[in-house]
């Protein structure tokens, strides 16, 4: 009689994180922090002043704020997709849905633009009021880091097309700049919320 007990069927042992989620888990704990930090900043400045905005202050357009929210959530619907065709080794699904998720990443980068825009043409400049400056350095920071978000889809695509089309290990590519990109689209939420509507 084997003393070894038997495993039930399809049973995989837990082998642990690889070194790269470690290593992208430790980038989105930095990310967080630091817009954390930006936005406790923002909620201390707001408690503080008798009036907000202050005087003279207008508040962005929730429109445009609403619209780049819209294409936040697309886009990374369209990453999730990706990241599900890349598992099932679909080539077509795959490639299609990550340039989908590129282009509507370089979409909300110019909705963020116009956000921007919009701000500056009601006279707001970075130096006029606290307010204007937290807004001007919030955008601006996360729009920074929706590129980086976009250099790591690229590399993704390149990466995941040239794993699909061989038969050599799976890359994890794909799933790591996901986690990256749903990231900056909750951050981009929590900024929406709070600069529009709370």
């Amino acid at each position: 009689m084997s003393s070894q007990l038997q495993q039930p069927s399809g049973y995989q042992p837990y082998r642990g994180m690889t070194h790269a989620e470690t290593g992208m888990l430790v980038l989105l704990s930095s990310f967080g922090m630091l817009f954390g930090g930006l936005l406790l900043a923002y909620g201390l400045m707001r408690a503080r002043a008798p009036v907000w905005p202050p005087a003279g202050a207008d508040d962005i357009s929730p429109w445009i704020a609403g619209f780049s929210t819209f294409v936040a959530f697309v886009s990374s619907y369209r990453v999730e997709k990706g990241v599900s065709a890349f598992l099932a080794r679909d080539l077509k699904g795959f490639r299609i849905a990550w340039l989908q998720s590129l282009g509507l990443g370089l979409l909300f980068l110019m909705s963020q633009s116009f956000v921007l825009w919009a701000f500056f043409g009601q006279g707001q400049k970075l130096q006029s009021n606290s307010f204007s400056g937290m807004v001007y350095t919030l955008i601006i920071a996360h729009g920074l880091h929706v590129l980086l978000g976009l250099g790591f889809l690229l590399k993704a695509l390149v990466a995941g097309l040239k794993d699909l089309r061989s038969v050599g290990p799976r890359t994890q590519t794909p799933k790591l700049s996901s986690w990256l990109w749903h990231f900056l689209g909750l951050i981009w939420t929590l900024m929406f919320l709070i600069l529009v509507w709370v």
